[in-house]
């Protein structure tokens, strides 16, 4: 029997009506959801990092939330009366499980479902006032996606710091347990005191998964490919630079110590401070080492390859330790190194690359009476082999004391 169409018109804005209520009611429902995710997120952040991380302001609607944080750096050194580095970003949560998209957050719905749509901003301390953009959606199924830009700027002179054009991709779980992804950077300088860093371009690809039973017994792994492109170090130029990293088994919570005392390597760096240790790093190292070493870390650096108009070096590492016993409780000492140290290295190094080290290997790799190096073809590399394992070292396949690894890198 057909419905008569007078029906179907007084049945038709009941119908849309009752659309409207479910799809709003779903997404106030999911918003509750997703507070609770995020407020409980950004308190293991801040709970497992060196930073400081709080929820500035969180309003909740129905088809979307706001929500401004602020990140500083280190973490409790307000005290002291040193500045902190700080960072407040502004995120525009759109709920699922159709959320809105548009910059007003009024336009079409997502094409599939989601949980979220989350837009952020973070204005970055540049002198040309950038603002960092994530875009990030979230599946039902709580895996994530950010794409990251930030727009180019121009050559900034007379600064510290400065950044050129920024593009991410991550791909990673919502509870942030691994992630892979890439990052592209067009140029960076870099003045840490009287020394500097700059290069044309930045790439790189990286994957890392924590593991274990997430109750302070968790540890990382991971791997990292690195190129670069022209790079200037000091007053030394090169063309490029590439390498693997691989690591294994370091204690995140060791590791998170460890990286606590990253403000005062930079305030040591940039000729602030004597290299003479503080107390509290002291004790940082004493508590963080034992843990670290205990969990039997391992990184890997392969296919190392830097290149200069003076030739090309090239090399791999191989760093692990083996622990003898997983006693954390005691002190480090610098014996517990020379004990369970297991270490490979390769390396070849042409003569015109050598720089400082050239004074001490005779006139034959000095300049000529025009100030030209040689060039690589006339030299053999040097090429040098070092290992130790179980208070062995050898060096070029000869047995040497460990005394000879000071020598070398004094």
């Amino acid at each position: 029997m057909a419905i008569p169409l007078p029906k179907i018109q007084r049945l038709l804005p009941a119908l849309l009506a009752g659309l409207l209520l479910l799809l709003a009611g779903s997404a106030f429902w999911t918003g509750r959801g997703i507070e609770k995710h995020f407020r409980h997120t950004i308190g293991e952040l801040d709970r497992k990092t060196i930073a400081e991380l709080e929820i500035l302001q969180y309003r909740r609607g129905i088809f979307s939330s706001i929500a401004v944080t602020a990140l500083e750096l280190p973490r409790g050194r307000a005290r002291d009366g040193t500045p902190r580095w700080q960072l407040t970003a502004k995120h525009r949560i759109r709920h699922g499980p159709f959320p809105l998209r548009g910059a007003s957050g009024w336009g079409l719905p997502a094409r599939k479902p989601l949980l979220a749509a989350i837009n952020s901003q973070i204005p970055l301390p540049d002198p040309q006032g950038r603002v960092l953009v994530a875009d990030t959606t979230i599946t039902l199924g709580g895996r994530a996606e950010t794409l990251l830009q930030l727009a180019p700027a121009a050559a900034a002179s007379g600064q510290p710091t400065s950044l050129g054009a920024l593009r991410g991709h991550l791909l990673y779980p919502a509870d942030l347990s691994g992630m892979r992804g890439e990052l592209t950077l067009d140029r960076l300088h870099l003045e840490l005191g009287p020394y500097q860093l700059a290069l044309g371009s930045l790439s790189t690809v990286f994957h890392y998964r924590v593991e274990g039973d997430g109750a302070g017994e968790a540890t990382l792994g991971g791997g990292q490919r690195l190129a670069a492109s022209n790079l200037r170090a000091g007053g030394i130029e090169y063309e490029s630079l590439a390498a693997d990293l691989a690591w294994h088994n370091l204690d995140r919570q060791a590791l998170s110590k460890l990286l606590s005392l990253t403000p005062w390597l930079a305030e040591v760096a940039r000729g602030e401070k004597p290299w003479e240790i503080s107390p509290s790093a002291a004790q940082t190292l004493v508590e963080a080492l034992p843990r670290l070493l205990s969990k039997d870390p391992i990184l890997e650096i392969s296919n190392a390859a830097l290149s200069a108009p003076g030739g090309q070096a090239g090399g791999r590492l191989s760093l692990a330790y083996r622990g003898q016993d997983e006693d954390q409780s005691r002190l480090f000492h610098p014996a517990m190194l020379l004990t369970g140290l297991e270490l490979e290295l390769e390396a070849a190094l042409p003569p015109a690359l050598l720089g400082p080290i050239a004074d001490e290997l005779g006139t034959r790799w000095q300049p000529d009476h025009d100030g030209n190096l040689p060039a690589a073809a006339e030299e053999e590399p040097l090429r040098l082999q070092v290992s130790y394992r179980e208070g062995e070292l050898s060096i070029n396949h000869r047995s040497a004391s460990p005394q000879a690894i000071f020598k070398l890198i004094r």
